[in-house]
């Protein structure tokens, strides 16, 4: 080929770049070409020498080259073979790419980077079956079966934490995480939050904790336990020696609470039980607060979103007084009301241990705060330094109580506003700050303090028999409870039967005493009648004293009246004589 057909042919490899671009000169190595209609980047060594030399020519020191020592010295670093990333890799993340390419699965990026660290986390991931089991196989290669050598300064061959949730973690799935848990003796903590753990799962890690010793943490939380699963959660109490945290958390363990109480009589090693969310109640709750009573090491109780009630109260309130080791409790979102609240503090008087105490978004009376405060206040032994009454309204008698208590000890309380001290109607209510709980359940228990005579003798101002909407409204926020339209709305539907406007003394009566009979027949349990049976001799001490003379004077004339007609019908009939009066 001669010189002109080299020129030829290097015209023709630079007419293509002059297509893109009307830039025709050669350009040194790193600049670019910018395109003016397409808008594209051009590297300039596409237009170089390299391009212009015909390959399958000798090299020719006549021939015309546009040559650049750099250029070759970046081509021949770009064209360089990069080396094998797996060198870069450790053992673990190695064994965990070769299984997901033999299960056809794609390697998880953020997985093979976890391998070496002391704590690795899954949560989310939403792994397969196969996905998991290659995990697990790389976890015992890289921490389990090392064959000697020193792992890297900034990794680890001591795994302390597992966070697997968010996969879904059958019977297979749990025997691998059981087998390297053996295997692995570092292992301390374990999650498994949303999981959808099945009871054969469940009982197999139960079998598990009945020879682990040194897992110290365990969340089971949300993965939907039903009472079925009692027998399994009490044994993982009972044989997990080591556990000192425990979180069962958004599960439906209601009747559970026997078989976990039961299982708290005999460990007194763990520390931290969350039962929140878990629709506990009834007998549920009674027997939870029965092992609580006997347990001698557990120092924070999570029960917060339940439905503890009076009867829940009542047993917990048992529980306070025999226990020494409690140091938190969480009782918030338990429908816990004045009565049960009185049954609460009973145990709280003669508690020694408890220092933080949860009772908010409870359907306590702005009342009742201050009766509480007091009665801690009075209590000698009470060591209560955190008082929590999120989403309650105090009265301000309250704020001066608190101010006592604090100048002769440590108390934080929290609460939401304080009503004004006297009790009366209330021209100006912000309603952003209405308290707004069932209006039903706020005037059940306004009668649990007041006769129905005497809460319509207060509150009808006109004498009618009968309660018209102002007159409702003014109930409310002489008791304490600003309401806001729209629950009484729900208040009047609810009370007035006949449609009338306004709501009758007898028909109240008989509202109220349906709902009570209604209460009673679902409360009904031989076992446990001395705790519903409670419930009738509460409340006497809030009664005002006048209104206790009222009281016993009616009473009194009720006896009187008895005996006078009982009396009056022993004494025999005298009839006239049949002749008639004798004459003188």
């Amino acid at each position: 080929m001669t010189t002109d057909d080299t020129r030829r042919q290097l015209s023709r490899k630079t007419t293509r770049v002059a297509i893109d671009s009307p830039m025709k000169t050669p350009h040194k190595s790193g600049s670019k070409v910018h395109s003016s209609h397409l808008g594209l980047t051009v590297p300039a060594r596409l237009t170089g020498s390299r391009l212009s030399k015909p390959r399958s020519k000798p090299f020719d020191p006549e021939d015309e080259y546009f040559f650049d020592s750099t250029d070759d010295e970046e081509e021949t670093s770009v064209t360089k073979p990069k080396e094998d990333s797996s060198k870069q890799l450790n053992r673990g993340a190695v064994v965990y790419q070769k299984l997901c390419r033999k299960y056809g699965k794609i390697p998880v990026k953020n997985v093979m980077k976890q391998f070496g660290k002391g704590s690795i986390s899954l949560k989310g991931f939403n792994l397969s079956r196969n996905e998991l089991k290659a995990f697990f196989v790389a976890l015992l290669e890289y921490y389990v079966n090392r064959e000697g050598g020193e792992p890297n300064p900034d990794e680890t061959d001591e795994l302390e934490s597992i966070e697997l949730g968010g996969n879904k973690i059958g019977k297979k799935q749990m025997s691998y995480v059981t087998d390297f848990a053996d295997a692995h003796r570092s292992l301390v903590k374990l999650s498994l939050v949303d999981c959808e753990l099945c009871c054969r799962g469940l009982k197999q890690l139960a079998n598990f904790m009945s020879r682990n010793r040194t897992l110290r943490h365990l969340d089971l939380s949300d993965n939907n336990f039903t009472d079925n699963a009692g027998e399994s959660i009490s044994q993982i109490i009972e044989n997990g020696e080591n556990v000192l945290e425990l979180a069962l958390r958004g599960n439906k363990l209601a009747e559970c609470g026997t078989t976990i109480g039961e299982a708290l009589k005999t460990n007194d090693t763990l520390k931290v039980l969350d039962l929140s969310w878990n629709h506990i109640r009834g007998n549920g709750a009674i027997g939870l607060c029965k092992g609580v009573q006997v347990n001698k090491g557990l120092e924070t109780l999570l029960l917060s979103w339940n439905g503890f009630g009076f009867e829940g109260c009542t047993a917990m309130g048992y529980a306070l007084k025999e226990n020494t080791t409690l140091q938190a409790l969480d009782l918030a979102n338990n429908r816990i009301h004045p009565p049960a609240l009185f049954e609460l503090i009973k145990g709280l008087e003669q508690n020694k241990a408890l220092s933080v105490l949860k009772l908010g978004y409870n359907p306590i009376t702005a009342s009742m705060t201050s009766i509480l405060l007091t009665k801690l206040h009075q209590a000698k032994e009470s060591n209560i330094k955190e008082l929590d009454l999120a989403g309650l309204i105090v009265d301000k008698e309250f704020e001066g109580i608190l101010k006592q208590i604090q100048e002769s000890r440590l108390l934080i309380v929290r609460y939401d506003h304080s009503l004004p001290l006297n009790k009366g109607e209330i021209s100006h209510v912000d309603p952003k700050n209405i308290f707004n709980i069932d209006p039903i359940r706020i005037l059940f228990y306004m009668k649990e303090h007041l006769r129905t005579i005497d809460l319509f003798l207060k509150v009808d101002r006109d004498g009618s028999n009968s309660l018209s909407r102002d007159e409702m409204k003014f109930a409310f926020e002489r008791e304490g409870f600003p309401i806001s339209d729209r629950a009484l709305d729900t208040v009047m539907n609810y009370l007035d039967v006949n449609k009338d406007g306004e709501v009758d003394f007898l028909l109240l009566c008989g509202k109220i005493s349906t709902e009570m009979s209604t209460l009673e027949d679902s409360l009904r349990n031989d076992e446990h009648r001395e705790f519903i049976n409670g419930e009738r001799r509460l409340k006497r001490d809030l009664i005002k004293e006048h209104e206790d003379e009222i009281i016993a004077e009616k009473e009194k004339d009720q006896k009187y009246s008895q005996v006078f007609t009982t009396q009056k019908n022993n004494t025999p009939r005298k009839l006239p004589p049949l002749n008639g009066p004798k004459m003188s």
